[in-house]
This record gives C-alpha cells, structure tokens and sequence, in this order.
C-alpha cells in the first residue's frame, strides 16, 4: 500500500498523500494532500492600529477592528499584536510586554472583519500598538 505519490494520478501531475491504513492509488476516502487543489489561500492581510483608552486602575484598554470583504462565512485567520514601544510582536500574548501585565485578550473574527481586544496594566504610561493579520480562504 502507498500513502505518498508525487507524480501523475487521476490524470493530473502533483503530490498526494492518503489517509493512514488507504492507498493513494486507489483512495477510499479524502485525500490529506492533493494538490490539485488549493487550500488556505490569503483572502486578505494588512496592519490595523489599536485604539487605546485609559487608564482605569493603571490598566489601559486596546481595541481595533480590521475589515475585509466577506466569505459568507467565517474563515481562519492568524493575528500578531505588535507593540511599538519594545517592536515586539506577539501571539498568543504574552504575560510579559515591556514590563507590563498583559490580560483578556479576545480576537473574534466574522464573516467580514477581525476585532481585537486587550487590556495592558502596570508599568509606566502607555505605548503605541496595533495587530497584523491574515485572512485565509478555504475553498469548498
């Protein structure tokens, strides 16, 4: 039995690999890998900046939403927070941003847009931040 194939099947050149316990010559089921198809495509990416409010309790608020042109349904996506006072970017978000206690970190993403929420508490003043993302589209 074969799980992998580069080469040519169903009539077509690419890589294949079946399920475990199915051959990839004569699959029974989905394949894991077929190239003929593609999947996760980016449907949108960009840099979205973070509104700050505060401070409430020596705790500040960050809020932001990036749109992008919806799917009709709720894709993948991956987020990045990035904070401008130490460049660092981070996700999950660490406890620890330039000194500060980081909590309640929320991204929900819809069929046409990501909003990101967080809040920041301790050390001095506040910084500049915002978040990267990605939009993946997962064809049917």
């Amino acid at each position: 039995m074969n799980r992998t194939l580069i080469g040519s099947l169903f009539g077509q050149p690419g890589m294949y690999v079946s399920q475990p316990g199915d051959d990839v010559m004569n699959p029974t089921r989905n394949l894991l890998l077929d190239s003929r198809f593609s999947s996760l495509e980016i449907h949108a990416s960009g840099i979205q900046a973070l509104n700050r409010s505060g401070p409430v309790n020596n705790t500040y608020s960050y809020i932001g939403v990036a749109g992008f042109p919806s799917l009709g349904y709720v894709p993948i996506t991956y987020v990045s927070l990035i904070d401008y006072s130490s460049d660092v970017v981070s996700y999950p978000l660490s406890t620890d941003v330039n000194g500060r206690v980081a909590t309640g970190l929320l991204v929900k993403t819809f069929a046409n847009e990501i909003q990101v929420n967080y809040n920041i508490g301790g050390g001095n003043g506040a910084f500049n931040a915002s978040f990267a993302y990605v939009v993946f589209r997962s064809p049917a």
